[in-house]
């Protein structure tokens, strides 16, 4: 975990990190996974999406839509 935050950290535009879990916010995903696979450091799960207008929601107000 600390070899993928100290590698991508100053690459993505924000991260969050929840126990085992990393989140990368950035407008290049493919780039940072390919920058993984280049360092060879494992990953077990990874995934790329666009945010939605919930995740904007969530960023901003700290609550979800059903609160």
């Amino acid at each position: 975990k600390n070899e993928v935050l100290s590698l991508l950290a100053d690459k993505a535009d924000n991260f969050e990190s929840h126990n085992d879990l990393l989140l990368f916010y950035t407008t290049d995903a493919e780039s940072l996974y390919k920058l993984l696979l280049k360092q060879k450091l494992e990953v077990d799960y990874a995934l790329y999406r666009r945010s939605t207008l919930e995740d904007v929601f969530l960023k901003l107000t700290g609550r979800s839509l059903r609160e």
